[in-house]
């Protein structure tokens, strides 16, 4: 009989988290277990697993905000789920879906609980206790948990154990494989149709991010920045959605050369439309699009928090990096790293071998279904 494994997610938009589930149980299928995916809120990732022929679970009370009542709903139903399902394995990811799910699964009697830390909500900008409250929680997951993933070393060294072994967490760095990019030119005609004014601009040097438009990214920062760094010939477009949209559409309107275009479906097909990625998040485990970006030979320019100098490496230049919630800092940076476009190539095409030798798809599911058997 296969070993069955249920992954649990809180959200299934498209975003880092569910695409790292998405590869797994992809990859778990053709390994020969029988897989399915639980998820509270709707989205792109469900309809990507059907189209996988994967059995994906509705959980509704399963969201992302902190709400008392909705928790426990959440984890009843996670409970009955696990004991009518019985899994031998379940893999939770998110931090919501952690402390529930592992509750949950450690009283339904399931022998194996990994629970993936895509990231600590204790390091991200938040009042005291409030962080305090984050770090017991997470404390409580790896407690209850029989494994737990950090998808970088940064995440694997600020792991809140308080007293736990350090055995409890096993260092999985993020994997990708090649994205189907599209050639600079067709990519960057793409992009062009769905923000008219960059039609003006083929041959300007694009600055691209993507990501969600939440304030852990930092692109208010990047706003503020650009701003001041007055640049000529120059274009910034943001790919992603989220909570700090309207805002960030706002106090960027007299700014036309920044152009959000929204959430875009396989964003990572267009990065060979930009010279540079940007990055000025202020907290960040270790993201999809840095990976996306070094594989496309795309140099970043990056407030190197959390893991993101894991990905560009310890040889990366110096002019990579910009501090923190510093827009001048970033201004500057950026002033001086788009005058040569040779070197900037120079450093994308160093950044892809680095990416393409460390973080592999398949060294991330060859180390993750190890996990899955021991122990």
């Amino acid at each position: 009989m296969a070993t069955r494994i249920l992954y649990v997610i809180t959200k299934a938009s498209w975003g880092g988290a569910q695409r790292y589930v998405y590869d797994l149980a992809t990859a778990a299928k053709s390994a020969g277990l029988e897989v399915a995916v639980a998820c509270g809120e709707p989205g792109l990732l469900v309809e990507r697993l059907r189209d996988a022929d994967i059995r994906t679970v509705a959980v509704a009370a399963l969201g992302r905000d902190v709400h008392l009542g909705r928790d426990i709903k959440a984890y009843r139903y996670l409970y009955r789920l696990f004991k009518e399902e019985r899994p031998d394995i379940v893999h939770l990811n998110s931090s919501k879906a952690g402390i529930a799910g592992a509750l949950a699964a450690r009283l339904a009697g399931v022998r194996s609980i990994i629970f993936t830390a895509h990231g600590w909500a204790f390091t991200e900008d938040r009042p005291y206790l409030v962080r305090t409250i984050f770090r017991v929680m997470h404390w409580l997951t790896i407690l209850l948990a029989t494994r737990v993933i950090a998808v970088s070393k940064f995440v694997a060294d600020h792991a809140p154990l308080f007293g736990l072994p350090k055995s409890r967490v096993a260092l999985v760095r993020l994997g990708i494989g090649e994205p189907p990019y599209l050639p600079r030119e067709e990519a960057r005609a793409a992009l062009a149709r769905l923000s008219p004014p960059l039609q003006e601009a083929p041959r300007a040097l694009w600055i691209g991010s993507v990501g969600e438009l939440h304030k852990n990214k930092g692109v208010d920062i990047g706003v503020a920045a650009w701003q001041k760094a007055a640049l000529g010939n120059t274009e910034w477009i943001i790919i992603g959605e989220g909570e700090d949209g309207a805002r960030l559409r706002r106090v960027s309107a007299h700014l036309p050369s920044i152009h959000y275009l929204g959430f875009v479906a396989d964003a990572a097909r267009y990065m060979k439309a930009f010279d540079v990625l940007l990055l000025p998040s202020r907290t960040e485990a270790l993201g999809y699009a840095i990976l996306e970006a070094g594989l496309a030979g795309v140099p970043v320019l990056s407030s190197g928090v959390g893991g993101t100098r894991e990905v560009l490496g310890p040889e990366y230049p110096t002019m990579g990096f910009f501090m923190s919630e510093d827009s001048d800092s970033l201004a500057e940076i950026l002033r001086a790293s788009i005058k040569d476009r040779n070197y900037l190539s120079e450093v994308g095409q160093a950044l892809r071998t680095h990416v393409r030798n460390t973080f592999s798809l398949d060294q991330m599911v060859d180390e993750t279904l190890a996990l899955y058997t021991k122990p």
